[in-house]
């Protein structure tokens, strides 16, 4: 049998995780298959997209992602969903694996924000949305829309970029046009000079899946990331001693070094006087992983 290398290479390319910003990937559902990807790049959160929550409590509980760090790796990944459905399924919080899910993650996530500066939430450079939407949570299954999913989402990738490990957002597939336009917003909340079409050709350009079948003007008028977008200029705006507000553009996405020549040809969207990209975390330096946190008390799946 002869191998079509360029079926191969489009299959094998479909499920590579892709590099946003410093620490933080995407991919598509398929790419949770890499896990010598995500152990190489310490990926300790996963966020899903329009995942079923049926289908994320597999993964978390019946999966290699289980045993990706030791034995006990279950304690050593958060992972929280996204339904952005109109009309969101309901799902049996009796089912065993279901709610191993939603109770050890929903202790994680408490745990995690227990053990934050205080100061992260104290200003809305950082985190936009209220307090309590992150140190009391009961579910780490968030059924939103419009601006609250692309102010939490946000808010949720701030809090796991803070820790100094990795994070994957992935998607059904890489069309999934709420995924796009959720990407979008991170690269603007980044590079806030940066307009919705500038940003979505950078994501564009970083997609493995090269299909442009893509509703754009669905991404350009989604009314939450219009909204949200005016929210990071808002937040983003200085005023000079005359008056004068001006956006204070923070430090680009576009230094990423892993984006390819060839990739990075495709548009110029450097803005000038800008400073290259340096992340910071307020561990600086120390990678703390998940499971070092105080372990919650596991639920019981049998």
């Amino acid at each position: 049998m002869i191998l079509d290398e360029a079926a191969f290479n489009k299959q094998f390319n479909s499920h590579r995780l892709q590099q946003l910003d410093k620490n933080v990937f995407f991919g598509s559902l398929p790419s949770l298959n890499d896990l010598d990807s995500l152990k190489t790049n310490n990926i300790r959160f996963l966020i899903g997209i329009d995942i079923p929550t049926e289908t994320m409590s597999q993964l978390y509980t019946h999966s290699n992602l289980c045993n990706l760090y030791s034995s006990n790796g279950i304690n050593d990944i958060i992972m929280i969903n996204f339904n952005t459905s109109l009309m969101p399924q309901p799902f049996n919080v009796n089912d065993p694996t279901i709610s191993c899910y939603i109770n050890n993650n929903s202790c994680m996530l408490n745990k995690l924000t227990a053990q934050l500066n205080p100061e992260i939430f104290n200003t809305n450079q950082v985190i936009y949305g209220n307090k309590t939407n992150y140190t009391n949570v009961r579910f780490n299954v968030f059924q939103l829309n419009n601006y609250d999913l692309f102010e939490q989402f946000n808010d949720w990738l701030e809090i796991f970029k803070s820790t100094g490990n990795g994070v994957l957002i992935f998607g059904d597939h890489e069309n999934n046009e709420t995924f796009i336009a959720l990407l979008i917003s991170c690269v603007i909340k980044k590079s806030s000079n940066l307009k919705i079409m500038d940003a979505f050709q950078f994501v564009k350009s970083l997609k493995n899946d090269s299909n442009d079948n893509i509703q754009e003007q669905r991404i350009y008028w989604n009314s939450g990331l219009l909204s949200y977008y005016e929210t990071i200029r808002k937040n983003s705006m200085v005023w000079s001693a005359n008056g004068i507000p001006s956006l204070s553009y923070g430090s680009s996405m576009f230094q990423n070094k892993t984006i390819s020549p060839n990739k990075r040809r495709v548009i110029n969207l450097h803005p000038q006087n800008q400073t290259p990209m340096s992340p910071t975390s307020p561990l600086k330096g120390k990678v703390n992983p998940v499971g070092s946190f105080d372990r919650c008390k596991r639920a019981r799946s049998d």
